[in-house]
């Protein structure tokens, strides 16, 4: 084993020795709670404690955490509701948006038939304005 490992595994020792270390509560006569981490010698009432669920948050009020909780749900609801109706909002807003494109090319191509009936008749034509309509028609109609 080199230095190096020897040393790293005596800091680890020494790092988790407390980690093993057993607390005890005790109570006094007088009613006086201590904790401490020997064993409680001279006082009425001496157990040790149960480390392993000592970051748990303790539930001493028990209906106001189901307020809490209550409050917690229903603001939830609200949120979801309010995302819900903004999401039937744009979907609503691009649905007229498609249906206004539609109606925009639907038009131009009646425009462009009318054009090419016009031309086919007086046999005259306006090739910018026939580029101008098509143009239109592609930035319309496409996607």
């Amino acid at each position: 084993m080199s230095l190096l490992s020897k040393f790293l595994f005596t800091i680890g020792a020494i790092l988790c020795h407390g980690a093993v270390a057993e607390v005890f509560k005790c109570i006094d006569e007088s009613g006086q709670t201590s904790y401490q981490d020997t064993s409680c010698a001279g006082f009425e009432s001496a157990q040790p404690i149960d480390r392993r669920y000592s970051n748990a948050i303790p539930l001493r009020f028990k209906e106001e955490d189901a307020r809490i909780i209550s409050q917690l749900a229903d603001e939830t609801r609200k949120l979801r509701a309010k995302r819900i109706d903004r999401r039937n909002i744009h979907i609503r807003e691009l649905s007229n948006r498609l249906k206004e494109k539609e109606d925009q090319c639907a038009r131009l191509k009646r425009r462009y038939n009318e054009m090419h009936v016009m031309q086919r008749r007086y046999g005259r034509s306006d090739p910018d304005a026939e580029n101008d309509l098509v143009r239109h028609m592609r930035e319309a109609c496409s996607g």
